[in-house]
C-alpha cells in the first residue's frame, strides 16, 4: 500500500505549462523553434505543474540543456524506462509516469552534488511534508559537543553524514540544494519548508522495505532528539505533533513488533506518546499507546509488568476520551493481574485500583466508586502518611464522590482538609491549590442551594468560584487529579546515544 492517495497533482493547459517551464528553466535562447520543444516537452509530461517545476527546474540548474533543450526529452525518455523497470507498472501509474520521472531525474542531480542532501529529502518522507523547520533539527545538540538520547534508533546524523558532523550549516546547505531544484520550498509565513505531497510520498515509496525500516528509525530517532530540546512552550511543543505523528506512522507501518522493533525503541515511543498524551492530544495518543500495548505482549508477553504498565496508560486514555465501558473494563484486568502479580500493597496496584474508582464514578457507580476509594485512601494513609500528595489526592476524590451521592457534609469536610493541607503544602497559587478551592465552592454551594448550613460566609463561596474560573488553571472535573499512569518518560534519563 502506498503513502499517497487522491493527491491532485495539477493538470494544467499546454500554454499556461509551458510559460511555467520557461519561467524555471531560464533558457537562453527563445527562438520558435526553442519554443516548440518546450510545448512537446511539457505535453510529454502530461501538463502537470509538478512534473513541469521540477522538469524546468532541473533543466535551469543543468547548463548543458539550457544550451540544448532537444537533449531534455531523450533523457527524460531514458529515466522513465528506468523507472519502470525497477517499480510495478501499477504504482507508477498512480503517481503519474512524468511526475515520478522528473522526480527521479531531480533527485539523481541532487545525489550527484551532495550525497547528504539527498539522504536528508528521503528522510524527510517519513516526517511530516509541512512546517520542516531547522529547529527541528536539534543543532544545538552537535554544536555544544553533546550526542542527543535515543541510543536505540538509528543515529539520523550518521545516515546523513557518516564522516563529517552535521551542524546547522550543513544542513541549511542541503535544503539549498533540494530548493534549488524545486523539491522543496520555503515558506516564510512558517518560517520552514514544505515538500509537495506527491514528492513527500513518493520518497518513501520508491524504498525497499528495508530501507524504509533503516530511514523509520532514523526519522524516529530525530523525534525524539526535537522533543528532548524542545521548548517548554506550548506553541513549541505543539509545532512538533506533525512530525511526531508522521515518524509514528512511518515507523509502525514499516517495522515488525515480533522481530524488527526493539524494547529500547518501544521504550521511547511510550515516552514520545507521554509527550503527545501532555498535551491533550487524545486521539494520538491513543494510536501510539494501542502500539506500544501490542508491541509490548509481542516482546514480553501479557503478564510483563511493562505490558500491563502500556494496557493501564492505553486504559486511562480511553477513560480520557469519554470511552469508559472499554476504559473500565481494561482497567479491571490491569487491577486483576496487578493483584495477583504485586500483591494488594503493591503502589502500582494500589494506582490501578484508584483508576478503576475514578472511571466508576465516571459512569455513575458511586457506591462501588465509592467503597474503592475509601480502601484507596486508607492504604495510602497507612503507606504514604496523612501528607503524601497521593494521599491527598485520594482525600479530593472520594470527597468528590460522596458529594456526588449527596453526603454534602462529609464532602465539605474532606474538601476542607484537602484545601487547608493544599495551601500548606503548596502554596495559595498552586493549581491544585486552586482546584481544591473550586471543589469545595461547588459542595458549599450545592449545601446552599439544599438549604444545608454552612459555617463557611457566603463570601468563600463567591471568592472560590471566582478563583476556580482562572484561565491558567485547567480544572479537570469532576476528580481532583484524575488518572495516574504509572510509568513516565523513562527514557530522557537514558545515556547518550553512542
Amino acid at each position: 500500500m502506498t503513502r499517497l492517495e487522491g493527491v491532485q497533482v495539477g493538470e494544467m493547459e499546454a500554454g499556461q505549462a509551458a510559460e511555467l517551464f520557461q519561467r524555471y528553466a531560464k533558457l537562453s535562447c527563445k527562438s520558435p523553434g526553442t519554443q516548440d520543444e518546450v510545448l512537446s516537452i511539457v505535453k510529454e509530461l502530461g501538463c502537470l505543474a509538478l512534473a513541469v517545476t521540477l522538469a524546468a527546474t532541473y533543466v535551469g540548474s543543468t547548463p548543458r540543456l539550457q544550451g540544448n533543450i532537444k537533449a531534455y526529452l531523450p533523457e527524460y525518455r531514458q529515466r522513465r524506462r528506468e523507472l519502470l523497470r525497477r517499480k510495478p507498472v501499477s504504482l507508477v501509474h498512480q503517481y503519474s509516469e512524468s511526475v515520478l520521472t522528473t522526480w527521479e531525474t531531480s533527485y539523481a542531480a541532487v545525489a550527484s552534488q551532495s550525497t547528504e542532501a539527498s539522504v536528508l529529502m528521503t528522510m524527510l518522507s517519513f516526517l511530516s511534508f509541512d512546517d520542516i523547520y531547522l529547529d527541528l533539527f536539534c543543532i544545538d545538540a552537535v554544536q555544544d559537543g553533546v550526542e542527543q538520547a535515543g541510543k536505540s534508533s538509528l543515529s539520523w546524523r550518521r545516515l546523513v553524514s557518516a564522516q563529517q558532523p552535521v551542524d546547522v550549516y550543513k544542513i541549511e546547505e542541503c535544503f539549498a540544494v533540494l530548493q534549488k531544484y524545486s523539491l522543496v520550498q520555503w515558506k516564510a509565513e512558517q518560517q520552514g519548508y514544505a515538500m509537495h505531497k506527491l514528492v513527500h510520498a513518493w520518497g518513501h515509496d520508491r524504498l525497499t522495505a528495508e530501507e524504509q525500516s533503516t530511514y523509520s528509525q532514523a526519522a524516529f530517532g530525530l523525534v525524539v532528539e526535537a522533543i528532548e530540546g524542545c521548548s517548554q512552550a506550548p506553541d513549541d511543543k505543539l509545532r512538533l505533533v506533525p512530525h511526531v505523528m508522521g515518524s509514528f506512522a512511518a515507523l509502525s507501518g514499516a517495522t515488525d513488533t515480533e522481530n524488527e522493533i526493539s524494547e529500547d525503541v518501544i521504550d521511547e515511543m511510550e515516552g514520545v506518546g507521554g509527550f503527545v498524551r501532555d498535551l491533550g492530544r487524545w486521539l494520538e495518543t491513543r494510536a501510539i499507546e494501542e502500539y506500544v500495548w501490542q508491541a509490548r505482549q509481542a516482546l514480553l508477553g501479557e503478564e510483563h509488568p511493562d505490558t500491563i504498565s502500556a494496557m493501564s496508560n492505553l486504559a486511562n486514555t480511553l477513560g480520557e476520551q469519554g470511552q469508559l465501558d472499554e476504559a473500565a473494563g481494561m482497567m479491571k484486568e490491569v487491577l486483576e493481574k496487578r493483584r495477583r502479580i504485586l500483591g494488594e500493597e503493591h503502589p502500582d496496584t494500589i494506582s490501578a485500583m484508584s483508576n478503576l474508582a475514578v472511571t466508576l464514578g465516571e459512569q455513575g457507580q458511586l457506591n462501588e466508586a465509592a467503597g474503592m476509594m475509601k480502601e484507596v485512601l486508607e492504604k495510602r494513609r497507612r503507606i504514604l502518611g496523612e501528607e503524601h500528595p497521593d494521599t491527598i489526592t485520594a482525600m479530593s476524590n472520594l470527597a468528590t464522590t460522596l458529594g456526588q451521592q449527596g453526603q454534602l457534609d462529609e464532602a465539605g469536610a474532606m474538601k476542607k482538609e484537602v484545601l487547608e493541607k493544599r495551601r500548606r503544602i503548596l502554596g495559595e497559587e498552586h493549581p491544585a491549590t486552586i482546584r481544591a478551592i473550586h471543589n469545595l465552592a461547588i459542595t458549599l454551594r450545592q449545601q446552599e442551594s439544599e438549604g444545608h448550613q454552612s459555617s463557611w460566609p457566603k463570601t468563600t463561596v463567591r471568592t472560590s468560584l471566582a478563583l476556580s474560573q482562572r484561565s491558567d488553571v485547567p480544572l479537570s472535573p469532576p476528580y481532583t487529579s484524575g488518572r495516574r499512569r504509572t510509568k513516565v518518560l523513562a527514557w530522557l534519563s537514558r545515556k547518550p546515544r553512542t
